[in-house]
């Protein structure tokens, strides 16, 4: 039996909805190529299957009081939020977390906050700043190992200038890093570091350190090729995550564990809920009329300022996390005005604590 070639598809996923497995088409290729019977003319592909059961996550924030010191109870209250969602922490990041103004203390006292909070019930993951050295980030993980935390991000390796490591660099900087240390570690490559890790390289570190690796993560969003050839590279051995929403719904179905955000998850967690639901249920409309929320409410926060808006809005509605610390500017009339039209523009409900 012969099949037209708009019926060949090129991304797909299984999802089940009971005991039936459905199959969730997320991309049209353009193969042109025929399926016969007992012979299919799709490409072989080393891509690991699909998962079934996704984990996407939450980058905290960290809310200040007024005379800008870390507003503890606020943070609590966030963490219980995100977590009641049924979403991994992410916590003490460069980025939402301003990991770069915080004392260690600081740092410290906020992951001891967070595994107090939630337990072993809860996967929490220790981002922290990039590292510039192999001592700074063995420094992280031990500390981080103290207080109890899932696993530590290790990396991506920051040396300063612009410097992109060699290979060869990046493989000492982990061996050194993970000879060192028993926490189970995350390997990344990321976009802020200012150079990609090749998928095969950062692949091989982890195969290297199996015993200690217990997944990686990958944020580059103009280089849509990175992730698949991660997922090829690392196949079925280790769970992989991507940092944002964008194409969330094709690197799932090419086999990523799931994705972690910020700028929209930190307002709407229910929107992440109930993404997993659907690709669990495999119900494509559902899934397709939540994502479409998530990614425009990322791309209106983000485009609109990031961080700062991020605050604002969560000041107007009712969680009263602050602004940002210097050198980034404090969020004034014109951030609290942007913020109520995000607000009305998307229906935002107050926050409960």
């Amino acid at each position: 039996m012969t099949i037209s070639r708009t019926a060949v598809k090129h991304t797909y996923r299984r999802a089940w909805a009971g005991s039936v497995k459905v199959l969730i088409i997320t991309h049209w290729g353009l193969y042109g190529a025929a399926m016969t019977a007992g012979k299919s003319a799709l490409p072989h592909t080393r891509l690991p299957q699909p998962h079934r059961e996704l984990r996407l996550g939450a980058s905290l924030l960290t809310p200040f009081d007024e005379r800008n010191n870390i507003n503890e109870e606020v943070y609590s209250a966030q963490v219980r939020r995100l977590a009641a969602a049924g979403l991994d922490l992410w916590i003490v990041s460069s980025g939402t977390a301003e990991g770069n103004v915080l004392s260690i203390a600081e740092v410290d006292h906020l992951a001891q906050l967070t595994v107090n909070q939630v337990g072993s019930e809860v996967s929490v993951y220790a981002m922290g700043t990039e590292p510039r050295s192999a001592r700074q980030a063995i420094h992280f993980c031990k500390r981080m190992s103290d207080f109890g935390v899932t696993a530590v991000q290790v990396g991506p390796l920051e040396p300063g200038h612009s410097y992109a490591p060699t290979e060869d660099e990046l493989r000492t900087f982990y061996e050194t890093v993970l000879s060192a240390t028993q926490v189970p570690a995350i390997l990344t490559s990321h976009v802020s570091a200012g150079y990609e890790i090749a998928p095969e390289t950062l692949a091989t570190i982890a195969a290297d350190h199996g015993d200690r690796v217990v997944g990686l993560t990958a944020t580059h969003l103009q280089n849509n090729m990175y992730l698949p050839r991660l997922l090829e590279a690392v196949g079925d051995r280790f769970p992989v995550w991507t940092g944002s929403p964008l194409r969330a719904i094709d690197s799932c179905a090419l086999g990523a564990k799931g994705f972690t955000s910020s700028m929209d998850v930190n307002i709407a967690p229910e929107l992440y809920t109930s993404f997993m639901a659907a690709w669990a249920a495999g119900d494509l409309p559902l899934l397709a009329q939540t994502y479409r929320s998530t990614l425009r409410l990322f791309q209106r926060v983000l485009g609109a300022g990031g961080l700062i808006i991020l605050k604002a809005i969560l000041v107007r509605l009712g969680l009263p996390v602050g602004t940002t610390r210097p050198p980034r500017r404090a969020a004034g009339d014109a951030e609290y005005r942007i913020a109520d039209e995000i607000i009305a523009e998307f229906e935002l409900r107050p926050v409960q604590i």
